[in-house]
């Protein structure tokens, strides 16, 4: 029984090692352009449930990017939301079910129509959603 017990803890110590040394879960990068319109400065403001970033301005065609490590479970979410003078939306900017698997660094442009992914296969921004309802 000591031995099972001994392995158990070697076991775990281990695995809360390889977990903090981060071999686990990789970091994601999220990047989001401002694609609204030539004078229109955008205002960001991206959550999770366990940190809000802040708020930041870019201006027309500059980049907010963020970087974290998606939680064990998978259940790692983001939420932004966006203003400029005529609109205001959210929008889950990182959802680690839709995500995780489809881009290590998930480039977003963010225009008045919708939110569009760069999509690593086509090259092009056309994993595109809708915004929410307000």
């Amino acid at each position: 029984m000591k031995h099972v017990w001994l392995v158990v803890q070697l076991f775990l110590v281990l695995h809360i090692s390889v977990s903090d040394a981060g071999f686990l879960q990789h970091k994601a990068l999220v990047r989001i352009i401002n694609n609204v319109g030539v004078a229109e400065d955008l205002v960001i403001r991206c959550q999770s449930k366990d940190d809000d970033l802040g708020v930041h301005t870019i201006s027309y065609k500059e980049v907010y990017s963020f970087q974290f490590r998606p939680n064990f479970w998978g259940t790692t979410e983001f939420y932004c939301s966006f203003e400029w003078p005529s609109q205001s939306h959210s929008f889950s900017i990182y959802v680690a079910s839709r995500d995780q698997r489809n881009c290590d660094t998930c480039v977003w442009s963010i225009t008045e129509q919708r939110p569009c992914m760069f999509n690593y296969k086509t090259h092009q921004y056309d994993i595109c959603y809708e915004w929410p309802p307000p």
